[in-house]
């Protein structure tokens, strides 16, 4: 019964890798900031790259494409390209605050080129959030 839930719940989730090229290609074009940009592209990438090994394992679970001796190697690539997407997904949300806590320090205090307490790169930065 658990195996059956287990492969019913992998077949329906074939198509979110679909989604996830979609969101790596929006990021592509969307994304203004360089490093948001490439955390958001590789994290889109990981959890497709996932899906499309979770959607291998399914089709040797159901016995469609039996993979002989491979198995625990693609469970693997599988559990790597699902960190991959994690580790991303936190760095990706690890940037946005710094941007929002830049943002923040631009709107309580004045900023004039003088100020040493942000260099000119987060200057930029902060910059694109605020247009």
């Amino acid at each position: 019964m658990q195996s059956a839930i287990g492969l019913t719940r992998k077949l329906l989730r074939a198509g979110n890798s679909i989604n996830f090229i979609m969101s790596f290609i929006r990021s592509y074009i969307s994304i203004r900031d360089d490093l948001a940009r490439y955390l958001a592209m590789a994290k889109s990438l990981s959890y497709a790259s996932f899906l499309m090994y979770d959607l291998k394992l399914w089709l040797h679970g159901s016995g469609t494409v039996p993979i002989p001796n491979t198995i625990s190697s693609v469970n693997r690539r599988a559990a790597w390209w699902w960190l991959m997407g994690l580790i991303s997904s936190w760095l990706l949300c690890l940037h946005k605050y710094r941007l929002y806590a830049i943002k923040a320090n631009m709107n309580t205090k004045a900023i004039d080129s003088k100020d040493p307490s942000l260099s000119e790169p987060a200057k930029k930065t902060a910059h694109h959030l605020t247009e």
